[in-house]
């Protein structure tokens, strides 16, 4: 299968916290770390993952940045899951 991404991918290990997600979609990890990102989305490592489809909000916290202004607030959708865990489109308002 082609790889469709057409924006650059970076290796970062990234600490993520789940700060919200819909009724329906279950989750028991609240703190996530990212295999991947990209200005579009990004993978999530996670022997839990969301269903496809679900909504939720997170929080970033952006490598050389320990301090509050180092966290970025953002919303996705999953869009695919393995079981390593699961590929999060960022709304548009975060791209």
């Amino acid at each position: 299968m082609a790889d469709r991404r057409h924006l650059q991918r970076f290796d970062l290990d990234i600490p993520v916290l789940l700060t919200a997600v819909p009724n329906g979609c279950e989750c028991s990890d609240k703190l996530l770390v990212t295999r991947d990102i990209s200005a579009a989305g990004a993978f999530f490592d996670t022997t839990r993952p969301l269903a496809q489809g679900c909504e939720l909000s997170f929080e970033l916290q952006l490598p050389g940045r320990n301090r509050p202004g180092g966290r970025v607030q953002l919303k996705g959708t999953v869009v695919r899951c393995t079981p390593a865990g699961m590929a999060v489109s960022f709304d548009d308002d975060y791209r």
